[in-house]
C-alpha cells in the first residue's frame, strides 16, 4: 500500500505542478493581451510572415473586386495595415488583410455596432482574444488551403491499413488458441503496424498542424456562442449551426493530433497495432469534403469578429477619430484631417468638388495630402 501511495502521490504532484505552470502561462498571456489593447501595434514579424497573411486574399482576388496592387501601394496600405493589426491568430491575420483589400463593406451599420460592442465589453473581448490566441499563429499554415479545397488533404491507401487491422485482430485470436505461435503473430503484427504508421504519418503530418488549428478554432467559436453578444447575433447563430456539424470532425482531429505528437506509449501501441489513425483520418477528410462551405463560414465569422476587436483597439490608440458620412454629392468635405502614419501631422480642412489642383515645392506634402 505504501508503494502505491508513493506512486499516486508522485503522479498527483506532477499534475499539480503541470497545471500550476499552465495557469501561470495563461495568466501571463491574458495580461499581455490586456496591455496591448489600445496601443499602436508593434510589427515584430518578417516579410515571410506577411506573405503568409495574404493567402486568403489571393484565394479571393480572382472571384471578387478588390483593391489592386498599384492603388494599395500608392496609399501605403501595407504600413497602415501593420499599424492597425492587433489580432491574435492566423485566422485574424488572413481575414483582416483580405477585408482591408475589399472595395467596400456591404454593411457598415452592422460593422460599426460590432466594433462598438468590442470596445465597450472588455470582459467578453478579452475572453475572445485569449480564445483566438489559443488558435495560434503559424506562418504558411495550410488551414485555409485545406478548407477551400479539401482535395488537397494528402491521400492514403486504405487497403494496407485494413490488412494490418485484420492481421492484428487475427493474431490476438491466434494467441488465445496457441500461445507460442500467437506471441510470434502478435509481434509480427505489431512490427508491421509500427512500420505502416510511420510511413502514413510522414505523408499526412503536414495536415496535422492545420487540423490542430481547426479544433482550436471550433473551441473559440464555442466561446463566442456562450457570450451571446447582441451586436454579433448573426455571427453567433451561424456559429451555433455550424458547431453541430463539426462536433465529430474536431473529435477525430484531436485524436490524430494527439497521436502524432503523443508521448503516451500505450496510446501509440493501440493506435498503430489496429491502424485506428487511418480510419479516423479517412472519415475526417470525407466530412471536410462534405461540409466545405460550412467550414469556410466558420473561418470567416471568426475572422470578422477578430477584425472588429482589432479595429476597436486601433481606435483606442488614436487621439481622435470620426465616423465618415456618405452622400451622393459629387464632393469630399473634411475638417482637421490627418494622415494616420505621420507622427506630427498638419491637419487640413477642405471641401473638394470633382477637380482640385495641388501645387507646392518638393517635399511639401502634396502626395501625403492626396493619400490622406
Amino acid at each position: 500500500m505504501g508503494v502505491y501511495g508513493i506512486v499516486l502521490g508522485s503522479v498527483g504532484l506532477f499534475f499539480l505542478v503541470y497545471f500550476y505552470f499552465l495557469y501561470r502561462h495563461n495568466q501571463k498571456i491574458k495580461a499581455q493581451i490586456k496591455a496591448e489593447y489600445g496601443k499602436v501595434s508593434e510589427w515584430k514579424l518578417d516579410e515571410r510572415d506577411y506573405a503568409s497573411m495574404k493567402k486568403y486574399y489571393h484565394h479571393r482576388k480572382n472571384s471578387e473586386q478588390l483593391i489592386d496592387d498599384i492603388t494599395w501601394n500608392d496609399l501605403n496600405m501595407d504600413e497602415l495595415f501593420k499599424q492597425m493589426k492587433n489580432t491574435q491568430s492566423s485566422i485574424g491575420d488572413e481575414y483582416s488583410y483580405y477585408f482591408f483589400r475589399k472595395h467596400k463593406n456591404p454593411d457598415l451599420v452592422h460593422f460599426e455596432e460590432a466594433v462598438q460592442s468590442m470596445s465597450k465589453n472588455r470582459e467578453a473581448r478579452e475572453q475572445l482574444q485569449f480564445a483566438f490566441y489559443r488558435i495560434g499563429r503559424k506562418t504558411n499554415n495550410q488551414l485555409i488551403d485545406l478548407l477551400l479545397d479539401p482535395s488537397k488533404f494528402p491521400s492514403i491507401a486504405m487497403l494496407p491499413i485494413i490488412l494490418v487491422s485484420v492481421l492484428g485482430i487475427g493474431s490476438l485470436v491466434w494467441l488465445s488458441v496457441d500461445i507460442d505461435y500467437g506471441v510470434l503473430a502478435v509481434t509480427l503484427s505489431f512490427c508491421l503496424g509500427i512500420i505502416l504508421f510511420s510511413f502514413v504519418l510522414r505523408k499526412i503530418y503536414q495536415a496535422f498542424e492545420a487540423l490542430g488549428m481547426f479544433t482550436r478554432m471550433v473551441r473559440a467559436a464555442k466561446v463566442m456562442v456562450k457570450l451571446e453578444l447582441p451586436a454579433f447575433k448573426k455571427e453567433t447563430e451561424l456559429l451555433r449551426e455550424n458547431l453541430k456539424v463539426f462536433k465529430n470532425i474536431t473529435a477525430l482531429a484531436d485524436y490524430l493530433v494527439q497521436v502524432s505528437g503523443s508521448s503516451n506509449s500505450l496510446m501509440m501501441i493501440i493506435t498503430s497495432y489496429f491502424s485506428l489513425y487511418g480510419y479516423a483520418y479517412y472519415v475526417m477528410v470525407r466530412l471536410f469534403q462534405k461540409h466545405r462551405s460550412k467550414a469556410l463560414e466558420l473561418y470567416e465569422a471568426l475572422g470578422y469578429i477578430e477584425l472588429c476587436i482589432s479595429t476597436a483597439s486601433y481606435r483606442e490608440s488614436l487621439a481622435y477619430y470620426c465616423q465618415p458620412t456618405f452622400s451622393d454629392k459629387n464632393e469630399i468635405a473634411f475638417e482637421e484631417i490627418i494622415h494616420p502614419l505621420l507622427r506630427k501631422p498638419v491637419p487640413n480642412s477642405r471641401r473638394i468638388g470633382n477637380k482640385i489642383l495641388i501645387t507646392g515645392s518638393n517635399a511639401s506634402g502634396k502626395s501625403t495630402f492626396a493619400r490622406t
